[in-house]
């Protein structure tokens, strides 16, 4: 078995990281970041690609990242799968054969469960998309599979019934900016935050608050990635 020596996780922006912030925190997960390294030598460091207005293909950030870890060394990178979930998934798998995993070791398909990526004499490979590696979506899409009880939650089915009865963008007058419908689910979650006891918290310090389970079902499958790619030996 060979120790991991360097473990790195990449995301999209500070959203992504402080809501991985606070689930790794209640996980009892030892992270860090750029800014604030953690002495624990078994420490993910958490990096942004987006911390400006920066033009950077995800894709291409990943490639670079992967250049500089070391065959015992781990990298994840979560990545928004947006409207194109296949997309997104062929340009990080040529990238990995760019850097010399063959095709054979890349799945043809994301896993599910998140996927783990191993080659002989190259470092291992995390990749999740949001929010669950099937479906096209974000980091809001994957909070709302961690909105407590939300088939019987009475105010999460009120927040759902106040944005259908918003008329469609196209009803309102120019100078009436409403969300675009690609949106909606940012507009869903939010509203839910503007209804909470404490309103408007960022995402992060809304999982802190318990305006979302980290321990829901798909967070402990989010999790288990986590702990399989960085925190078990490797063969």
């Amino acid at each position: 078995m060979a120790a991991i020596t360097f473990r790195r996780l990449i995301v999209e922006g500070k959203n992504d990281a402080h809501v991985l912030f606070s689930l790794f925190d209640q996980h009892g997960i030892q992270f860090g970041s750029p800014t604030k390294p953690s002495k624990d030598p078994s420490a993910i460091s958490i990096q942004q690609i987006f911390t400006g207005d920066e033009d950077i293909d995800p894709a291409d950030y990943f490639e670079v990242q992967l250049k500089t870890i070391p065959e015992t060394g781990c990298l994840g990178i979560i990545l928004d799968a947006d409207f194109n979930l296949s997309g997104k998934w062929m340009a990080l798998k040529n990238r990995l054969i760019g850097r010399g995993f063959s095709d054979h070791a890349i799945p043809k398909y994301p896993n599910e469960t998140g996927s783990v990526i191993q080659q002989t004499d190259l470092p291992t490979v995390g990749i999740w998309l949001m929010p669950n590696n099937r479906l096209e979506g974000e980091l809001e899409h994957f909070l709302e599979f961690l909105v407590p009880d939300k088939d019987s939650n009475p105010l999460w089915a009120l927040v759902i019934e106040s944005l259908e009865k918003i008329p469609p963008e196209e009803s309102f007058p120019k100078h009436v900016r409403r969300f675009k419908e690609q949106d909606r689910r940012k507009a869903l979650i939010h509203t839910w935050l503007a209804w909470q006891e404490s309103p408007g918290k960022p995402l992060g310090l809304a999982v802190t608050a318990g305006y979302f389970d980290p321990k829901a079902p798909h967070a402990l499958i989010f999790i288990n990635w986590v702990r399989q790619l960085f925190l078990s030996n490797h063969e």
